[in-house]
């Protein structure tokens, strides 16, 4: 794991601190940049401070992007779109000098690194139980104890309803699908008074 960081801090180093370092005779070695800022050096010239640099799209610099005068022997060049470009400078003192040898830049289009897809674990389940919800086929009613639940075509012969007596002795009737009380029927208990008939 150490060994991976540092070897990934070494590749971001690497990888940010890639510039391009040119002489003032910039000779033709392409070098691909992978983001759209671009640090361009060269050597400096004895006497001069100033340097005027040129950037193009083609290699007889027709089509420049940048003319630019620059205070130093290095320059940092941002927002380039993907493409090839031509690159070369001029010493500035009294009069303008004569331009280096182009130098190439190529600016890649950025990659989307795909992030690998991780699945989650799946949760370790114990069984679950003889009254859960999800085995009693997803739903309840509170209709007390029924010792013997029958399933009956009640009201079509497509749908399943449910039918028992609990032990208080009220008959329901439920729907299979949802577990909503389709009827319920209490039976009349028998009077029986405590007092002995007067003959």
């Amino acid at each position: 794991m150490f060994r991976l960081t540092i070897a990934c801090a070494l590749i971001l180093i690497v990888s940010t601190l890639l510039t391009i370092d040119r002489s003032a005779s910039a000779q033709d070695n392409l070098q691909l940049q992978t983001h759209t800022t671009v640090n361009l050096r060269w050597g400096p010239h004895a006497g001069v401070s100033r340097y005027r640099l040129q950037l193009a799209s083609d290699r007889n610099f027709h089509d420049i992007v940048f003319d630019r005068v620059i205070s130093g022997n290095k320059t940092e060049v941002n927002n380039l779109a993907p493409g090839k470009y031509f690159w070369r400078i001029a010493p500035l003192r009294k009069i303008l000098g004569e331009f280096s040898s182009a130098g190439t830049i190529e600016v890649a289009a950025p990659s989307l690194s795909r992030v690998p897809i991780i699945p989650s674990p799946t949760p370790a389940t114990s069984p679950l139980p003889t009254n859960s919800i999800v085995t009693t086929g997803g739903w309840r009613a509170a209709v007390g104890d029924i010792a013997r639940p029958l399933v009956a075509h009640l009201r079509s012969r497509n749908a399943f309803d449910v039918v028992g007596t609990n032990s208080d002795g009220v008959t329901f009737a439920l729907d299979g699908a949802s577990g909503v009380a389709l009827w319920r029927f209490r039976g009349r208990r028998s009077v029986t008074s405590a007092a002995s008939p007067v003959i």
